[in-house]
């Protein structure tokens, strides 16, 4: 039986670039469009009732609070119904059909079980802190251009709701995928415009998500605690004198 499709859109107060994305989903072939408004203040939901009047695919789920993209995702995923989930930022101001069917193309050969969106984007979280983690703790994963990209697909069976962050974090999403034995891949998507966040954002996502693959790790056994505390900073000073 071939592949369904769902692409699953968390947004908040995505006015400026709904429409866009809207546009670009109903140009693929997925069987859902699924808008997971995450207590948007704006028209966010008015857009999305606009493009469902146009095309029955399109569906609008309402969190009545902010809850944060994890949440949302997870909002999408109880809601969806096909086979492969399709995951994609809302603020992406270059957003094509093209980019999402290059998600969804690697499944239809039957290959992997997850798709990661690597584009040409620098990130200076990505580049100096986690593709370096990964890559002296976990060196399977070290191809992955974008560990934390919020745009990916994958099929339904390696997407544990358990194993979702509320919030910003997607290491853990492509950790328990690697650690179940997903086939992981790549696609290719090209350059990607959108907003940039600020240096306090940066910070934030930094510390969630390094803390978030070093609680995983730990879990599963790659990172083991030490059964005593280390020393302390005073201590040491000490040692020094």
């Amino acid at each position: 039986m071939a592949d369904t499709f769902s692409i699953i859109l968390p947004a908040l107060n995505e006015e400026r670039t709904l429409s866009q994305t809207l546009r670009a989903a109903r140009g693929t072939s997925a069987q859902e469009i699924i808008v997971v408004d995450d207590g948007s203040t704006d028209s966010t939901a008015t857009i999305v009732r606009r493009h469902a009047a146009l095309d029955a695919r399109v569906t609008l789920c309402c969190h009545e609070k902010n809850q944060g993209p994890g949440a949302a995702r997870k909002t999408g995923i109880l809601n969806s119904t096909s086979s492969v989930l399709v995951f994609f930022d809302c603020d992406v101001e270059n957003i094509t059909s093209a980019q999402l069917t290059a998600l969804m193309r690697p499944f239809e050969t039957g290959g992997p079980d997850f798709v990661m969106a690597n584009f040409d984007n620098f990130g200076r979280v990505t580049e100096y802190l986690v593709r370096p983690l990964l890559a002296s703790l976990l060196p399977g994963l070290a191809f992955i251009g974008q560990p934390l990209s919020g745009m990916f697909a994958a099929r339904r069976g390696v997407l544990s709701l358990q194993h979702m962050e509320n919030g910003h974090a997607i290491s853990r999403i492509l950790l328990h995928a690697y650690f179940e034995g997903a086939v992981i891949q790549e696609a290719h998507i090209g350059q990607i415009l959108h907003r940039k966040r600020a240096d306090e954002a940066k910070t934030e996502q930094a510390v969630t998500e390094c803390s978030t693959i070093i609680r995983t790790l730990i879990e599963r056994g790659v990172l083991v605690l030490p059964t005593t505390p280390p020393p302390s900073y005073q201590t040491l000073s000490r040692q020094r004198l």
